[in-house]
């Protein structure tokens, strides 16, 4: 269990019935059939569930969420629900750029549940030439944009970082000692 910060409760006070405090990041990639996920009708999003169950591990904050306690917040372990966390997404054909951004606005406006580790992670097929794209969602809260991007990294098929087997749960932040 851990205390969720001062800054980290800012960020969680954008949500309200017209703002939220996520974040987002995009990836559009080839589909040049070397390796990687292949394009048969549900390979792609069963090979991403699997490279995310894989690396949940290696990824404590997206197991985390919000646990309210009395006049407090923590964040604490929870179990992932990959099905619910990682999601596809089919354009309609052709799926221009335009149509691609106007559902990116669409994803980006809807609230996060929290009673769930807030984030989700969308796979987006029906890109021109065969692209498809990955749209990782994030509160503010849970992560900035630097370990939004350290995320993604541990996704990679080979991560600039080493990503290694964290604890299970967040660390309580030490408390200093009262003064004698």
């Amino acid at each position: 269990m851990q205390h969720v910060t001062g800054l980290d409760q800012m960020f969680l006070s954008y949500d309200t019935m017209t703002t939220n405090g996520n974040i987002g990041g995009i990836a559009i990639f080839d589909d040049d059939g070397k390796g990687g996920p292949k394009a048969e009708p549900g390979a792609r999003l069963a090979w991403l569930r699997q490279r995310v169950t894989d690396r949940l591990p290696t990824l404590p904050p997206l197991r985390w969420r919000l646990a309210p306690f009395a006049m407090d917040t923590f964040w604490v372990e929870s179990t992932v629900d990959v099905d619910y966390h990682v999601v596809h997404v089919q354009l309609q054909e052709p799926g221009d750029e335009k149509m691609l951004l106007t559902y990116l606005k669409r994803i980006m406006g809807v609230h996060l549940d929290r009673t769930r580790p807030m984030w989700r992670l969308y796979l987006i097929e029906g890109l021109p030439n065969g692209q498809y794209a990955y749209l990782f969602k994030v509160h503010h809260g849970l992560a900035d944009g630097s370990a939004m991007w350290e995320i993604l990294d541990h996704l990679a098929d080979h991560p600039v970082t080493n990503p290694e087997v964290s604890e299970v749960a967040p660390k309580a932040r030490p408390r200093s000692s009262p003064a004698a």
